[in-house]
C-alpha cells in the first residue's frame, strides 16, 4: 500500500438500493462512477418539485456504490462529499436507512483519520499526515469543521502571504543526519552528506546499491525531529510553496517543544495562520 495514502481503510458495506420507484418519474441516465463532484438528482420537466417519497433507485444505487468505493478506497473525504448529495427529504425510509449506515461508516473512518493525523505530528511523519489531510479536504464543505479543529489551523488550499522579503532561511541539516524521503515511490533511510538551506545531498542505500541524490529540503524529514528541526523543516516548506506542509512542520514543533517551543514559532504562527 503506497505509504502516501489515507491509512483509514473501513471494509465497505453492502450494496443495496431502495424497492419503491417513484411513479410517472422518468429515470435518469446513470452516474458516471469517474464523476468527482455528483450533482442532486434532476427534477421533473418544467421545474416541479421532486416527490416526497425517494430518487430514482438506480440513480440511488449508482451513488451508494460510488460512497463505497470512496470508503473502501480510504478516501473518507470524497465519500462524506456524496453522502451529503444524499439529503434525507430526497429518501424514502429505506434509502434513509442505508445513508444512516454509510455515514456512520464514513465517520468511523474520518475519526480514525483525524487521529492518525496528530499521531504523525507528534512522531515528525508530517509527509503522512499532509498527505491525509490533503485526502480529507477532498470532502470539502462535509469535513471543514473537522479541519478547522486540526493543528493545520486553517483550509488547507489557503495560501501563504508573499513573501516581502523577510522570511527567514531554513538552517541546513546537520552532516550525518538520518532523514526519510521518497525513492521510486517507497520510504527510504538515508543520511546528509551535504546540506544547505535549500537543497541537501544524501547518502542512500537500496537493494541495487548507494546512491547520492541531490534533493529539496523539503522532500526529507529528519527521523524523530526535534522541535529546531521542525521550525526549518516549516520554513523550508513554505519557501517552496506548500503552506499546509508549513502549518503542520509548525504543529510537529509545537507537539515536540512542549512547554519551551523553540525561537520562530511565534514568527511563524503570525505568517501561515
Amino acid at each position: 500500500m503506497d505509504p502516501e495514502a489515507t491509512a483509514a481503510q473501513p471494509a465497505p458495506g453492502p450494496e443495496a438500493a431502495g424497492t419503491t420507484a417513484l411513479a410517472g418519474r422518468q429515470t435518469p441516465a446513470p452516474l458516471d462512477p469517474a464523476a468527482e463532484v455528483v450533482s442532486a438528482a434532476p427534477q421533473p420537466p418544467g421545474g416541479a418539485a421532486p416527490g416526497p417519497a425517494g430518487i430514482d433507485n438506480d440513480r440511488f444505487a449508482s451513488l451508494l456504490s460510488l460512497v463505497d468505493l470512496r470508503l473502501a478506497q480510504g478516501e473518507v473525504g470524497r465519500a462524506l462529499a456524496v453522502l451529503a448529495e444524499l439529503t434525507p427529504e430526497r429518501l424514502s425510509a429505506q434509502q434513509r436507512d442505508e445513508v444512516h449506515e454509510r455515514r456512520q461508516l464514513a465517520e468511523q473512518a474520518l475519526g480514525t483519520s483525524t487521529a492518525e493525523v496528530r499521531a504523525w505530528l507528534r512522531s515528525g511523519d508530517v509527509r503522512l499526515a499532509t498527505a491525509a489531510v490533503r485526502a480529507l479536504a477532498a470532502g470539502g464543505a462535509a469535513t471543514a469543521a473537522l479541519l478547522a479543529e486540526l493543528p493545520c489551523g486553517a483550509a488547507p488550499d489557503r495560501p501563504a502571504p508573499d513573501n516581502d522579503g523577510s522570511w527567514r532561511q531554513p538552517e541546513p541539516l546537520a552532516k550525518g543526519r538520518a532523514v526519510r524521503l521518497l525513492v521510486g515511490g517507497t520510504r527510504r533511510v538515508g543520511t546528509v552528506v551535504d546540506s544547505r538551506s535549500d537543497r541537501v545531498t544524501l547518502r542512500v542505500a537500496t537493494g541495487q546499491g548507494v546512491t547520492f541524490p541531490t534533493v529539496e529540503l523539503g522532500a526529507v524529514e529528519p527521523l524523530d525531529p526535534t522541535a529546531d528541526e521542525a521550525v526549518a523543516m516549516a520554513w523550508a516548506a513554505l519557501h517552496a510553496g506548500d503552506p499546509l506542509a508549513a502549518r503542520l512542520w509548525l504543529a510537529c514543533a509545537e507537539l515536540r517543544a512542549g512547554d519551551q517551543p523553540p525561537a520562530g514559532v511565534a514568527e511563524l504562527a503570525r505568517l501561515i495562520r
